[in-house]
């Protein structure tokens, strides 16, 4: 069943949008890292009866069957999918929802859920559906109304689970440097300007160096470090080329993180997208002594939530 506090939006004719004010839009990526704008807590929400929380089976009045989609997923679970076809329709028709709710959006909240429906159920077409509504989302969100978030530094090895006692307050695990290896940013979080930079120190000096993405954090030990990108549904990626730390046990990877995510060497599906927020780190050869003899360890991570 339709949720009731939807009931309003199906049955209302559609609000024309001022003749002086351009449509917008919010993407998937924006209400997927921004839970406090529509959780239905508080008073900073800018949603009026678009809850992240309700059900999106309930909201889009479907089945399962016709959404793909478990009874207990939420319109907030719907954001992260990360595939094509009808998880690509089901990503867009959530941030819709929200965004129909909250902006001066193309369409109306009733004619979403509407549109969203003839999809599903066969009267229009699942892709061209998802591109009508990709392109609305896409259309400019005005609720980016504060800078951009900073890089955030996650695992450090301070909590007393590195693999053989090798803790470092600050970077990653131990290594025959002397310290961890830490990872930081260089660069924006924009992505039309696509010039951020990963930065390694505190390395081995000459050592292999792979840069590692993924959307998800985790947290274990792993081989003389610990692997803290990652996890249950999200696969991490290797960031190429290869590259070498210098002799001040330092490595960079290049602006262009953006265009490389949407190749075949990244093929990260959609590639990166404003609202979307990746996580960075590096695994190293280190054959000398310091660490626990396995020949490799890992940095800490930074997370980066781009920008338009």
């Amino acid at each position: 069943m339709i949720s009731t506090v939807l009931l309003l939006a199906l049955s209302a004719s559609p609000a024309p949008l001022s003749a002086n004010t351009p449509a917008e839009g919010c993407t998937p990526g924006y209400w997927k890292t921004h839970l406090e704008r529509w959780d239905g807590v508080g008073s900073n929400d800018f949603t009026q009866s678009v809850v992240a929380s309700l059900s999106f089976n309930g909201v889009f009045g479907v089945t399962s069957t016709e959404s793909g989609l478990a009874e207990t997923a939420t319109l907030f679970d719907a954001t992260s999918l990360m595939g094509g076809g009808l998880e690509a329709l089901n990503r867009h028709a959530a941030a819709a929802a929200a965004s129909a709710d909250s902006v001066d959006y193309s369409i109306t909240l009733g004619q979403v859920i509407d549109t969203y429906r003839s999809a599903v159920l066969g009267s229009a077409g699942i892709e061209s559906t998802k591109a009508m509504l990709e392109g609305y989302n896409e259309l400019g969100c005005p609720l980016h109304n504060s800078p951009p978030p900073p890089p955030i530094t996650f695992c450090f090895a301070d909590q007393g689970d590195c693999p053989c006692a090798n803790e470092s307050l600050l970077g990653g695990c131990g290594n025959s440097s002397g310290l961890g290896a830490l990872i930081g940013t260089a660069g924006s979080s924009s992505v039309a300007a696509d010039d951020l930079n990963l930065i390694a120190t505190q390395l081995p000096a000459n050592a292999t160096v792979l840069f590692l993405a993924a959307n998800m954090l985790s947290r274990s030990p792993f081989m003389d470090g610990l692997l803290c990108i990652g996890g249950p549904g999200s696969k991490i990626y290797r960031l190429p080329p290869a590259t070498t730390s210098g002799a001040d046990g330092s490595a960079t990877l290049g602006s262009g993180l953006v265009a490389l995510s949407n190749t075949n060497a990244v093929p990260i599906k959609g590639g990166i997208i404003p609202g979307d927020t990746w996580y960075f780190q590096t695994f190293f050869r280190d054959m000398g002594a310091g660490g626990c003899g396995t020949g490799a360890n890992t940095s800490n991570v930074v997370g980066v939530t781009f920008t338009p």
